[in-house]
């Protein structure tokens, strides 16, 4: 597992389930080191959200996760936050 926070840098993970116009700004901030941070991943619970698209173009890992695959909110939570660590 990669380490969690590097000081001083965002390692960040985007959850949207739209057209991405707030992964766009962030992605934006941070290719113009307006944040000093990066997108790690992007997931989404919704498989034609055009921010999954959006993401994979930029080199963001993008990742459909959706609740009701799951057996319980917990399950779902649990796997939200499995991902999140495996991508740091």
């Amino acid at each position: 597992m990669r380490q969690i926070m590097s000081p001083g840098r965002l390692h960040l993970a985007i959850l949207a389930s739209g057209r991405g116009s707030n992964f766009e700004a962030i992605l934006r901030a941070c290719q113009q080191g307006e944040l000093d941070g990066q997108i790690e991943v992007l997931i989404s619970d919704q498989p034609d959200a055009a921010v999954l698209e959006k993401a994979e173009k930029a080199g963001v890992p993008a990742l459909l996760i959706r609740p009701a695959d799951y057996t319980s909110r917990e399950a779902y939570e649990a796997e939200l936050v499995r991902l999140l660590e495996e991508h740091g």
